[in-house]
């Protein structure tokens, strides 16, 4: 599981959650569901309405595979469901981030707690060289007292003086019965080892339950590290397979192999 102990399953390969050099070929297809038995109507919707894009290459180009929320299942930083509690920043952090904000905080007992209706939820932020250590409440409860922030030595990308890997997935809990939840995310003023600072970063929460929609997008690059190099890859925009999609494509890039 290249997301750490808290994967979420089921909801798409994290295989091609990074850039994966040196492609001949790659691509993106919509799952159709075998099953004669299965009553769901959208499952039997969707034998019918398939959608692929491959991409064929002379070796010289990347793939990323991510799988988005749809956003009725998203919680920003900035949204009025969640209290804070405490002194926090609200950063514009640029690239990376989801709307180019960030929540941050480095005092010892400041928190943020988000009410939410489903069966789990998911905690977004980042990874940085500024990073603490947070502990982690689910309904009352800690559940992880030992969350870490801090950057993740020789990350692939990242330039020398400032690392920042965001939107990385930094907790998360599915299988809750389905109804009213609290989580709530506390800082505990700790630096991670050789970390340069103590920050919680709340960047966005996920919401799981009975009506998710994941959108498969595939990012194909070539060009790494800029205009931002401060905040990590540069990626161009992914290409999505959006509702309504029934054609197959094909990319050719650079000499076909």
């Amino acid at each position: 599981m290249v997301f750490g102990p808290y994967d979420i399953p089921l909801r798409g390969s994290r295989d091609l959650r990074s850039l994966k050099s040196g492609i001949f070929s790659g691509g993106v297809s919509r799952s159709v569901c075998t099953d004669a038995a299965c009553a769901d109507t959208a499952c039997r919707d969707a034998a019918n309405d398939s959608a692929a894009f491959t991409v064929l290459s002379d070796g010289s180009d990347s793939l990323r595979l991510r799988f988005t929320p749809d956003a009725s299942m998203v919680i920003d930083d900035r949204d009025s469901r969640l209290t804070y509690e405490g002194s926090w920043r609200q950063m514009n952090t640029g690239f990376g981030s989801l709307n180019g904000t960030e929540s941050w905080s480095d005092e010892e007992g400041a928190s943020c707690t988000v009410k939410f209706s489903g069966t789990g939820i998911v905690w977004v932020g980042s990874a940085d060289i500024l990073g603490g250590v947070a502990e982690v409440y689910l309904d009352g409860a800690l559940v992880d007292p030992s969350i870490r922030l801090g950057t993740r030595l020789l990350t692939p990308g990242i330039a020398r003086g400032y690392e920042k890997d965001p939107q990385r997935l930094l907790y998360a809990k599915d299988g809750l019965p389905e109804g009213e939840h609290t989580l709530t995310i506390r800082v505990t003023g700790k630096r991670t080892p050789g970390s340069s600072g103590a920050y919680v970063f709340i960047d966005h929460f996920i919401v799981l339950g009975n009506n998710e929609r994941w959108i498969p997008e595939l990012i194909i690059d070539s060009e790494f590290n800029y205009p931002e190099l401060s905040w990590g890859c540069y990626t161009k925009p992914p290409v999505t397979l959006a509702t309504g999609d029934k054609m197959n494509f094909v990319a050719c890039l650079g000499k076909k192999p």
